[in-house]
């Protein structure tokens, strides 16, 4: 998986590319940790990830629970299959969309 980043007063934009699951998930996980704690807010840009299963939603609610008390995490670009695991799994009602 490659990721992508930008920064741009104080916001931190992520571009993962591929399909966030159990191989993979880790990377992004120790991608953004550090980062939690540098930025003000995270946009996880999913427009390069075709697929999502539970390790890639574990790791994009743990990053919404640390941005929380900051700007937050926004979720911009999920295409429609990864759209339709967030809605089975009920976090289509938690996280922001943009």
């Amino acid at each position: 998986m490659n990721i992508q980043e930008e920064f741009n007063e104080g916001i931190l934009t992520v571009k993962p590319e591929g399909n966030l699951d159990t191989l993979s998930s880790p990377k992004l996980e120790a991608f953004l940790k550090p980062r939690c704690e540098e930025v003000r807010g995270i946009i996880l840009d999913l427009e390069k990830v075709g697929y999502i299963s539970s390790a890639g939603i574990r790791v994009i609610v743990q990053t919404h629970k640390k941005m929380k008390d900051k700007d937050g995490l926004l979720i911009r670009n999920a295409c429609e299959k990864v759209m339709e695991v967030l809605e089975l799994t009920g976090y289509v009602h938690v996280l922001a969309f943009g």
